[in-house]
């Protein structure tokens, strides 16, 4: 009679991917807690838009101009931002509990600067989609800057 011994090892393998698939699912839901997000989608032709990523939280019964004011100072060229933004609640890409404020830009913009206000609660996270290219982020602590080449 042959006496197995199961060890501990060989009783983790099988939930190891399990494992690391939560542990990635609870990283991607607090990534969102701790930073605003800001995504630059360049078209091929040069015009794009500035993507604001707005956790419905954050607004704290302020209109969502007031949240751009309080959080970021962003320009276009060397002018402030002072555009309209197309506000998005129902985006298939939006995850629950959150909106996007969108601002088009033309082709003849050289520049976009972007400041994280220094009493903002939140890091930054900017990302900037060019065509044919990997998104490039940028992670700003409070009172810090960064201005895009878009040429």
């Amino acid at each position: 009679m042959e006496l197995r011994i199961q060890t501990l090892p060989n009783l983790v393998k099988p939930i190891l991917p399990v494992f690391a698939f939560l542990v990635v699912c609870f990283q991607a839901d607090a990534h969102f807690e701790l930073y605003h997000r800001i995504e630059v989608r360049i078209e091929a032709e040069g015009s794009g838009w500035v993507e604001v990523l707005i956790h419905e939280t954050d607004l704290a019964g302020s209109g969502i101009d007031a949240y751009l004011e309080k959080n970021f100072a962003i320009r276009i060229g060397n002018n402030p931002l002072d555009a309209e933004p197309v506000v998005d609640r129902t985006g298939t890409e939006l995850p629950d509990g959150y909106l996007s404020a969108s601002f088009a830009f033309s082709p003849q913009v050289e520049s976009l600067g972007f400041r994280l206000l220094s009493d903002s609660a939140k890091r930054l996270l900017l990302v900037v989609t060019r065509p044919g290219s990997f998104p490039k982020t940028r992670d700003l602590p409070p009172g810090d800057e960064f201005e895009l080449q878009l040429r």
